[in-house]
């Protein structure tokens, strides 16, 4: 596209500038055109550039090319029509991209021997310029340094190292090219679309060698249509002409050009596509590199591959669909992304023990990949990907590296990595279900994209790793970053705006529910909340300020009762707060003010915040875990949490998971050996029935009391299963407590309405970093009114303790 632009913008230059008037009155003027250099133009338009260095950069002439800040079009721009001869004196050593790129009359050039470098698309679209003596001392030629020109022979100097992208495309009258020894690197395309070009012999010096180099040659290519090898020195092979569609590569060939197994069209030779009747390929050892894409989208079936080469590209056997047999070399260090994609026929392949990096996407779509049934890990401990079953997974040990989608389509939920692993490449946790991570002591580093489950709730962070990437989750991703306190973790953290929590120690208050201070004493019954007993007006208002419109009808405050329990245990609100004689939760009545509380946040199970949490973690399996592992850590310092889910009947009820114990029970013709222990607001406690039992290899689940079982294939009523464990969700938009009934008791950090030594216990915690007072009891906690806890206000506390006493 951008040479039709040019194309394009030259010829109506040509048209709007018509035949150039003439030359031979006009004054001879000058100007600078670098640091040290000057032009001049005379009257019969010979175009001189004087001085020593290098000459400025330009804009290209044609309006089609970006404005690049701090360049501007040549000062010749006016004159270029005028120009038909170039000399540049002595002293100039390098001319500058664009310098006199569509000076269509320009037919002679004159280059010095001081002369080093030819910039970009210095000459490009230079129409009438045949010939260019080229000095020895010149080093390099830029990229498309003189694209469309009508030069016919051309000898590079021996000082030329090297010739960029596209140096002299498209110059359809060039027939032959002597390229000197000593040159090093030859550009992409460099001589392609040279129609008449026919001598060309590329020197053994050259060891960067672009791709198709003389694509659309077609007198080259006539030339060597009956050549089996056609090659562009003793080493490159630039094409495969041999009848035999199966080929065998000769021991002297080291280079390949990327087409090289494209041939022209039966009628001529002036197109090329893939030689798609190749069945079988023979690459030798003495091959060092290989070319991306040498066989995609062929329909080879055999690749045998004895080269030496360290790595098999990007794309390399992309959508052969029909390849089934491939033997890699031993001493291969990498396989690139997308190399055996799509190879629907590839079923078994041996990867070498020397393989350290396999990239993405290299096995996608194929039987090799998918017919895996547990940890496929192959090369120098790739794990490449994990086919099982087990929700829980423990990567085995001698895993260094877990490759990109490792866990994409298994159904894990939780990873553990072993010690040995090493590195963790892009999109390494890219799981449907993976919620809970634990990288392991010993890495190092995580680097951009590793973790892109949209679902994570938790990953924990070793104190070895010093590198973490700002990019390596998925944007917009929130979830717990659990590590060492100063760690490379807690700054990420911090700078990811994300919650942290140090490492749990075993031995934090214990924050099971006790039943006959946690629970309210009612329960979620017509009796208590029927008829008139809904919002008193105020919290009718505050609702429907939040977007929410409260009516007076009662279908159930199961919900609110549960989340004023949790908040009240988590020190959000104190029963004294409302009724300053209860000595608990369960010594409040149903007052109008309580129920008006419950009633309040059984309305907030409809909001965003909510709902926004529980879709963080959609599946069924997902809940399961998060019931599991935050019910084992409540005896330790977790909160209760919310579990919600539909009813047989249709009805959607809310119960809190109070913690885990493990047993012999059975329910629905199975045995179970843990539950969930719960509180329950339609019975106002818990019974064996309705414990959550659930089995922890297999994730099934049942709630008696309910008639609700699930096991990953049975699904009895149960569209929706969800736990919460975040309290912020719980309380958006928050009740004012303080405004309504007051900010409670100073000092009272536990919240059970007086001020004893446990308060001063729970802050000194606090301060050690061992526990966390809530937002609500922090405040009470503050006593010396500076918004924060700190050692002044333990100091307090404890005055006003040994005042009491």
């Amino acid at each position: 596209m951008k040479r039709m632009h040019k194309a394009v913008s030259f010829l109506l230059a040509a048209c709007l500038c018509g035949t150039p008037l003439p030359v031979g009155s006009r004054a001879a003027a000058a100007s600078r055109c670098g640091d040290n250099l000057t032009w001049s133009i005379d009257g019969s338009g010979t175009l001189t550039v004087s001085g020593s260095g290098e000459m400025w950069d330009f804009l290209s002439p044609s309006l089609w090319e970006p404005i690049v800040p701090g360049l501007s079009q040549s000062p010749w721009h006016s004159e270029m029509t005028n120009i038909r001869q170039i000399c540049i004196e002595e002293g100039v050593t390098g001319i500058g991209q664009f310098a006199f790129a569509e000076c269509q009359n320009l037919t002679e050039v004159t280059l010095p021997a001081t002369l080093r470098q030819i910039g970009r698309d210095a000459f490009e679209w230079c129409f009438g310029l045949e010939s260019v003596s080229f000095q020895e001392g010149l080093e390099s030629i830029g990229t498309e340094a003189f694209f469309g020109t009508s030069i016919r022979q051309l000898s590079l100097p021996a000082s030329l190292r090297s010739i960029g992208r596209d140096a002299f495309r498209n110059c359809s009258h060039l027939t032959s090219a002597e390229l000197s020894e000593g040159l090093v690197s030859v550009g992409d395309f460099c001589f392609s679309d040279c129609v008449l070009l026919e001598d060309f012999t590329l020197p053994d010096s050259v060891t960067d060698i672009g791709d198709s180099i003389l694509l659309n040659c077609y007198a080259w290519t006539e030339k060597h249509l009956q050549d089996e090898f056609a090659m562009l020195n003793d080493h490159y092979l630039y094409r495969y002409y041999g009848s035999s569609t199966r080929a065998v590569i000769p021991e002297t060939v080291e280079q390949l050009d990327k087409y090289c197994f494209y041939r022209p069209h039966a009628e001529g030779a002036r197109f090329e596509d893939p030689f798609y009747d190749l069945e079988s390929v023979t690459l030798p050892e003495s091959i060092c590199t290989l070319p991306e894409e040498l066989f995609a989208d062929f329909y080879i079936r055999e690749l045998n591959i004895r080269c030496k080469a360290d790595a098999i590209p990007a794309d390399f056997c992309r959508d052969c669909t029909e390849l089934s047999d491939v033997t890699l070399p031993d001493g291969l260090k990498a396989i690139g992304a997308s190399a055996f994609s799509h190879c629907e026929q590839l079923y078994e392949l041996r990867i070498p023990d020397t393989v350290t990096e396999i990239g993405e996407a290299a096995f996608e779509e194929t039987p090799f990949l998918e017919q895996a049934e547990d940890f496929l890990i192959c090369g120098d401990g790739l794990l490449l990907r994990y086919a099982g079953s087990r929700n829980i997974v423990t990567v085995p040990d001698g895993v260094k590296t877990v490759c990109c989608d490792a866990f994409r389509d298994s159904d894990a939920v939780a990873v553990t990595l072993p010690a040995s692993v090493r590195t963790l490449c892009a999109n390494s946790f890219r799981g449907k279900q993976l919620i809970d991570i634990t990288l392991n002591d010993g890495l190092t580093e995580i680097p951009n994209d590793v973790f892109c489950a949209g679902s994570i709730w938790r990953i924990s962070i070793p104190e070895s790793v010093t590198e973490i990437s700002p990019y390596c989750c998925a944007e917009g991703t929130v979830f717990t970053v659990v590590g060492a306190a100063g760690s490379a973790a807690e700054k990420f953290a911090e700078e990811a705006n994300l919650p942290f929590t140090e490492i749990t120690q075993q031995g934090g208050a214990d924050m099971t529910p006790d039943p006959e201070r946690d629970y309210w004493s009612f329960t979620n019954s017509y009796d208590v909340f029927s008829g008139d007993c809904g919002l008193l007006p105020e919290d009718a208002e505050l609702l429907t300020a939040s977007g929410f419109t409260p009516d007076s009808g009662w279908s159930g405050a199961c919900f609110g009762m549960c989340v004023t329990i949790l908040l009240a245990k988590n020190g959000i609100f104190s029963p004294q707060q409302i009724d300053s004689s209860a000595a608990s939760l369960h010594d409040l009545a149903p007052t109008e003010q309580v129920q008006s509380v419950v009633n309040y946040y059984q309305y907030l199970q409809k909001s965003e915040a909510f709902w926004n949490y529980l879709h963080q973690y959609p599946s069924i399996r997902q809940s399961i875990y998060l019931m599991m592992r935050t019910a084992d850590q409540i005896p330790h310092g977790a909160s209760p949490f919310l579990l919600c889910f539909d009813t047989a009947g249709g009805g959607r009820h809310a119960m809190i998971g109070c913690g885990h114990e493990t047993g012999s029970w059975e329910f629905r013709g199975r045995a179970w050996t843990d539950r969930i222990t719960v509180y329950d607001p339609n019975i106002g406690g818990c019974d064996d029935s309705c414990c959550v039992y659930y089995d922890p290899e297999e994730f099934a689940i049942c709630i008696p009391q309910y008639d609700l079982y699930w096991d990953n294939t049975i699904s009895e009523y149960w569209l929706f299963f969800r736990v919460c464990t975040d309290l912020c969700a719980l309380n958006q938009p928050a009740y004012p407590f303080a405004e309504r009934f007051g900010t409670g008791t100073p000092g009272d950090a536990d919240g059970d309405g007086a001020v004893t030594q446990k308060d001063a216990a729970l802050l000194t915690e606090h301060l050690l970093c061992k526990t966390v007072i809530p937002a609500a009891a922090a405040k009470r906690a503050d006593l010396s009114g500076d918004g924060r806890l700190t050692a002044a206000d333990l100091a307090l506390l404890k005055r006003r303790l040994l005042n009491a006493a």
